[in-house]
C-alpha cells in the first residue's frame, strides 16, 4: 500500500461518522502501509479493551490520569503521555512521536478556515500543500511556518509543545520516551523570550543525540526549515478548547472545527 493510499483513508476516517466498519477500514489501511502499532491501538479502541490501566485509548483523554499514563488518541493517531508541571501546577499529555506528513497533510485538505488581515503576514503561501509536497508522506512533517504549527494544533484541540514541555517529558525515567524523540535532530517550532526587554523571536528547539540535550536556533517571523517537526501537547484531563487559545493562531480562523463528538465508539 503506497502512502498515498494511507493519506486518502485517513481523510475519509476523519470525514465519516465513527461506525466500526470505517474504524476497521482505515485500521486495515495502518497495517498495509506498515503501521502496526497504530493499527493494534484502535483495534483495540474498536474492541473495547485497553492493554494495562495506564495505558488508555479512545478520541479524548481519560477522566483520570496519573503521571506516566499514556493516551493513545484515536482522532490525531498519536499516542501521548500525561506529565505534571510543578511550577505551574497543571497537569498535560504531551505526545511521543512529531506529526507525520501525510497527518499533516489530510488536515490541509480537511479543515476548513478563511484568513484574516495581519499587518505581519509577509508570505502568500500560507496552509499550500504544495510547500510539503515533495515530503516523504510517512516521514515527519517538515517545512512549516510557526503558524501553520499552530493551526494544526488548534484544529486537533491542542497546542503547541513548548520548550519547558519537552525537558519535562525528557527528565522522566521512561526510556521509550527519549528514543521516540531522538531518532532524529528534531526541529520544533516554540516561541522563546532571551530577555524581559526584548521583544519574543521565534525559535527551532534541536534534541541533540545522548547525552540529552535541547539546543535553540533562532529564526525569522516566517523562515521555514527543512528539519522543522511538530510536536502537539494537550492541556489537562481534556482537549483544549480553542478560547483557551488566545491569538496563537490569529491570522486564521477555522470555519469548521475538528468534533470529536464524532468519533465514539459504536
Amino acid at each position: 500500500m503506497s502512502d498515498q493510499a494511507l493519506d486518502v483513508a485517513y481523510e475519509h476516517y476523519l470525514k465519516q461518522p465513527h461506525a466500526s466498519k470505517a474504524c476497521h477500514s482505515f485500521m486495515e489501511s495502518l497495517r498495509n502501509a506498515n503501521q502496526v502499532y497504530e493499527s493494534d491501538c484502535l483495534l483495540t479502541w474498536i474492541k473495547g479493551e485497553v492493554d494495562s490501566e495506564g495505558h488508555h485509548i479512545g478520541p479524548t483523554p481519560p477522566a483520570t490520569s496519573e503521571v506516566g499514563d499514556y493516551w493513545f488518541d484515536t482522532v490525531a493517531m498519536h499516542q501521548a503521555v500525561y506529565l505534571f508541571d510543578k511550577e505551574t501546577e497543571k497537569h498535560f499529555w504531551l505526545s511521543t512521536s512529531p506529526v507525520k506528513t501525510w497527518q499533516y497533510s489530510v488536515f490541509l485538505r480537511t479543515a476548513t478556515w478563511k484568513v484574516i488581515d495581519d499587518p505581519f503576514l509577509t508570505v502568500d503561501d500560507i496552509l499550500q500543500s504544495s510547500r510539503i509536497a515533495h515530503l516523504n508522506q510517512s516521514g515527519l512533517v517538515s517545512n512549516l511556518y510557526h503558524e501553520e504549527a499552530s493551526a494544526y494544533a488548534l484544529w486537533f484541540h491542542k497546542r503547541l509543545c513548548t520548550e519547558f514541555d519537552l525537558k519535562l517529558g525528557l527528565s522522566m525515567k521512561r526510556s521509550d520516551l527519549p528514543i521516540n524523540l531522538q531518532k532524529s535532530a528534531l526541529r520544533f517550532w516554540d516561541n522563546m523570550r532571551p530577555d524581559e526587554d526584548e521583544e519574543n523571536y521565534r525559535a527551532a528547539i534541536r534534541i541533540t543525540e545522548p547525552p540529552v540535550e535541547i539546543q535553540r536556533d533562532v529564526l525569522a517571523e516566517w523562515e521555514t526549515h527543512s528539519d522543522i517537526g511538530l510536536l502537539t501537547t494537550t492541556g489537562g484531563d481534556c482537549p483544549m478548547t480553542p478560547k483557551e487559545y488566545g491569538s496563537r493562531t490569529e491570522f486564521v480562523i477555522f470555519e469548521t472545527l475538528l468534533d470529536r463528538a464524532h468519533f465514539q465508539r459504536t
